[in-house]
């Protein structure tokens, strides 16, 4: 069974609020040291209750990434063609 106790909650605040935030920095933030963290993020990963980090995106800029997306394509295929 999995156990979630107070520091492992605040770990996965603080990465909900920024999926890339150093450990050091987590530390700092919750007043323990880097080894703790990673020992605790890597235990969240192996009992599956934290599976990876991943973008969001956010929907005002979809069409913005729509337009870089299909920009950065069509390079990609004018640079095939030569």
């Amino acid at each position: 069974m999995n156990h979630l106790d107070d520091f492992d909650i605040q770990i996965l605040k603080q990465l909900e609020a920024d999926g890339r935030m150093a450990y050091s920095a987590i530390a700092t933030e919750l007043g323990v040291s880097n080894t703790m963290v990673h020992q605790r993020i890597t235990r969240l990963m192996d009992q599956g209750i934290l599976t990876g980090i991943k973008p969001v995106l956010d929907e005002k800029n979809w069409v913005t990434i729509g337009e870089l997306l299909l920009e950065y394509l069509l390079k990609k295929i004018m640079i095939q063609k030569e």
